[in-house]
């Protein structure tokens, strides 16, 4: 039996819902619209005034006190997530069977949930069981909250975690001693507190260390155990320009920025612009990884990537010859399966969205409608050869993406597994060449015989979760599968909004924000 196990509590979800416990939760702030007593006040900010003092407020230091007016700091955007669940005192810990599922490597990460919903990880074995299966410890049932009240279950309360808008990666928490502070994180027990529905006068409660918070002195906060004792706030809402109706223009905004925050480092950044790409360790979840193969195995297994292929009883999509390599994958999957939530969560969901951003430009990168979703699959007959002439451009013409997003959700850690493969700094001789030519001539010249590429082409390693970003100038390929195992990967190409490079003869990092602000 595996030990090791902890609880976690991470942002992951489906389709615009974010899930934690047994269900999901809305980005945004849910209060009742007034005196309609009902509906959600969404596009709009929270602000909880104290009774003798000002509003809540995460200052700049992350320090929490009830002395802001109505500006950023004291505006919050509500995460609602589901109610906590707690151990009952003196149970058992309980036995689960977990189906490792394929793809996944003797060592890795495994992450799972119980039946209550607690997301919890275990590594997996080595050597792995031949039925796949393994058996780990969980914690004892849980307990109803006896806090929490037949209120809350009815819906008279609502789980929330308080995002400060001025300080967008700080979270309101509960720290040790019963103090607040303002440097949680999303959807730790630390970070989930318990208000009432709607606006109006609500306590706020913190179901893991079961205090409320009370006002001691003019604006110091602390956690009090009585509920009489609590401090009453006042929950308003507010939009982000105070007194205009912005709903429309909030709920697109919120829809179109990422809701984690991540950037590429400097070297990062450098090692995109002289090399063409970029690799991002850890980038989507693991529970987000499996989402996406259960999808992509679930289509596989009703036939729907074969369902089209000559010989296969149907025709239209063809499986393309690349000398001995069998490509397999590109655009067979149907429409609903690559613009299935399972599959764009790994962009949305995860830091992937931001690092493009970090990239391209902060609130550049619209949300993607659509993805590719790439197998390689194993061919025991191919060579074990890169030749340098078998390579391609996927945007030759003119820019139809500002960044090759490629993400990882199978080991790439051996050559010739079917890995991504790129010929490093060659998109600066493509984009000399495009000048150069011209874009008609350059196209032509390159489709009549494609040049043998003067450098060694690198096969990208990688684990599931990793994320390669590339320049759509740089020279790449589908890699050789001679292992024994499907290559799996996922692929977006998001266009900068406005802005962007409208010709290949435009300067090579033309869109790339965080490119020009390097100064080396």
């Amino acid at each position: 039996m595996l030990g090791g196990i902890s609880g976690l509590a991470r942002l992951v979800g489906r389709g615009s819902r974010f899930r934690t416990g047994r269900g999901a939760g809305r980005f945004g702030n849910a209060g009742a619209s007034g005196s309609q007593g009902g509906g959600d006040g969404k596009g709009y900010h929270s602000l909880f005034k104290s009774p003798n003092a000002g509003h809540l407020r995460i200052r700049k230091d992350g320090t929490v006190d009830c002395g802001g007016g109505k500006g950023a700091l004291a505006r919050f955007e509500l995460i609602e997530v589901d109610q906590p669940v707690k151990a009952a005192s003196g149970a058992a810990p309980r036995t689960l069977v977990l189906q490792i599922p394929h793809g996944v490597s003797a060592g890795q990460e495994l992450r799972f949930r119980t039946p209550e919903g607690q997301e919890m990880r275990t590594h997996v074995p080595d050597p792995i069981p031949m039925d796949r299966r393994v058996s780990v410890q969980i914690p004892p049932a849980p307990a109803v909250d006896q806090k929490a009240g037949s209120a809350a279950v009815a819906g008279e309360f609502k789980f929330v975690c308080f995002r400060s808008v001025g300080n967008r990666n700080n979270f309101l928490q509960m720290i040790q001693g019963g103090q607040l502070g303002g440097k949680g994180v999303a959807m730790a027990s630390e970070a989930i507190f318990r208000i009432r529905r709607g606006v109006g006068p609500t306590r706020i409660f913190h179901p893991a260390t079961g205090l409320f918070i009370q006002i001691s002195g003019r604006q110091r906060l602390s956690g009090v155990t009585s509920q009489s004792a609590a401090t009453v706030f006042n929950h308003t809402l507010c939009n982000h320009q105070g007194m205009k109706n912005f709903h429309t223009a909030v709920a697109k905004r919120v829809l179109a920025r990422p809701l984690i925050e991540a950037k590429l480092s400097r070297h990062e950044l450098l090692h995109f612009r002289d090399h063409g790409y970029v690799v991002a360790k850890d980038a989507v979840a693991t529970d987000l990884v499996h989402d996406a193969l259960l999808e992509i195995n679930t289509a596989l297994g009703r036939g729907e990537l074969f369902a089209n292929v000559p010989g296969a009883g149907g025709v239209g999509n063809k499986i393309v010859a690349d000398g001995t390599l069998i490509s397999q994958g590109d655009g067979k999957f149907s429409p609903q399966t690559r613009g299935s939530a399972a599959i764009l969560n790994l962009f949305l969901k995860s830091k992937v969205w931001a690092l493009v951003e970090s990239l391209v430009g902060e609130g550049a990168i619209p949300p993607p409608m659509h993805s590719q979703i790439a197998l390689r699959f194993p061919n025991k007959n191919a060579k074990e050869h890169l030749p340098p002439r078998q390579w391609h451009l996927d945007g030759e013409m003119n820019p139809q993406f500002s960044v090759l997003v490629g993400i990882c959700l199978s080991p790439w850690q051996v050559p010739f597994c079917g890995q991504f493969t790129v010929f490093p700094g060659q998109h600066h001789r493509m984009h000399a060449d495009c000048k150069k030519l011209g874009i008609a001539n350059f196209v032509a010249a390159y489709r009549a015989e494609k040049p043998a590429l003067d450098v060694k082409p690198e096969q990208i390693m990688a684990q599931p979760g990793d994320v390669v970003l590339a320049h759509p100038m740089l020279p790449h390929r589908g890699g050789v599968n001679t292992s024994c195992n499907i290559r799996y990967a996922v692929f977006f190409r998001p266009r900068r909004k406005t802005g962007g490079r409208a010709s290949n003869e435009d300067p090579l990092f033309f869109e790339y924000d965080g490119i020009r602000a390097l100064d080396g």
